[in-house]
């Protein structure tokens, strides 16, 4: 089962719920995705319960609560797909995030955009991978493997998540990228975050 949690869903909406209480005390924070999890699981029709092993959640507002959707579901595992961070402060998504909230004067003014969507990038994703790197339920993976080396990342997901029925030619037909997708930002300097681009896979950036 695999869902598109768009923006208007009424899913999508009751996950930005839980955002709010990333920093409240973790048993809110569980009690609330339970609740947002059951509701998930709810839309699965009565008797077709069989015919899903396996529920995709994908967003990327998870990373804030991984710890607790650890603890709340024993069997939950968490693929943590990132992207280079020079990439990343090229992308369209990032720089509209970063313009609303300088719009809205949730960020210092004087920030500069590269600034600050590199010191977020690397704040997100490197306490989680070295939190979790060692835990079998959790799984780095870069965003440029795929697009370099599809089938072998894919096998190597699947053998972590223990998919063993699939076929190979459906996973690797939905994988497309732009033309820039491994180019983009070259001009970006990410010396800022030198640690978190040396750990995560990124050196080569320095």
């Amino acid at each position: 089962m695999d869902r598109d949690y768009h923006e208007n869903t009424k899913d999508s909406r009751k996950s930005k719920k839980i955002l709010k209480f990333v920093d409240a005390p973790s048993e809110t924070i569980c009690r609330w995705l339970e609740k947002f999890m059951m509701t998930i699981l709810d839309q699965i029709p009565a008797g077709e319960e069989t015919r899903y092993q396996y529920f995709g959640w994908k967003t990327p507002r998870t990373v804030e609560y991984v710890d607790a959707l650890f603890q709340v579901h024993p069997e939950l595992r968490f693929l943590h797909l990132i992207r280079d961070p020079a990439a990343v402060a090229r992308g369209g998504q990032q720089n509209k995030f970063y313009t609303r909230k300088k719009a809205k004067g949730k960020i210092d003014p004087n920030a500069e955009r590269d600034e600050f969507i590199l010191a977020r990038w690397a704040k997100q994703n490197l306490p989680v991978w070295k939190k979790h790197k060692d835990n079998p339920r959790y799984l780095l993976v870069r965003y440029e493997e795929i697009i370099n080396r599809p089938e072998q990342t894919i096998q190597r997901i699947f053998d972590w998540l223990g998919v063993t029925e699939y076929k190979m030619s459906e996973a690797l037909a939905v994988i497309t990228s732009p033309a820039d997708a491994i180019s983009r930002g070259d001009n970006v300097d990410v010396s800022m975050i030198a640690e978190a681009v040396q750990q995560l896979g990124y050196g080569h950036r320095l």
